[in-house]
């Protein structure tokens, strides 16, 4: 379970879409950043990075190592990561017992939100 909760983390990632302001003025991919810049900051293509994943747009529970930045890096990550992932951990296991067949319907995708910064389902068909 804490590979698939890992690997939902980076594909598709939650927060999709962070903003960043630059400290002082920098160079990002040969272009002169300003100080005070905002930029935005699209994990969802990290986290699709051929270079630092095999097979990045492949959901993998079993990836390790697995460096996305679901929850951010640095000065920038999440402090409740580790409570998060226990309650998915326990959230999951509680929902699998219960229902050990539960699957998605192929025949009925998922719909996903249309706000361009954050990813996730309006709607998921399960079948039991």
């Amino acid at each position: 379970m804490p590979g698939a909760i890992e690997e939902s983390l980076r594909l598709p990632t939650p927060f999709a879409l962070t903003y960043r302001a630059a400290m002082a003025e920098s160079e990002i991919g040969g272009r002169r950043v300003p100080a005070d810049q905002v930029l935005s900051v699209w994990l969802s293509a990290a986290n699709r990075d051929a270079r630092q994943f095999a097979d990045p747009d492949v959901f993998d529970p079993g990836r390790d190592p697995d460096p996305h930045l679901g929850f951010g890096r640095g000065i920038h990550f999440c402090l409740g990561a580790p409570l998060a992932r226990l309650e998915g951990r326990i959230a999951m296991n509680i929902l699998l017992d219960r229902f050990p067949q539960l699957r998605t319907d192929l025949e009925n995708p998922p719909v996903l939100m249309p706000a361009p910064n954050l990813i996730g389902p309006n709607s998921l068909p399960l079948l039991t």
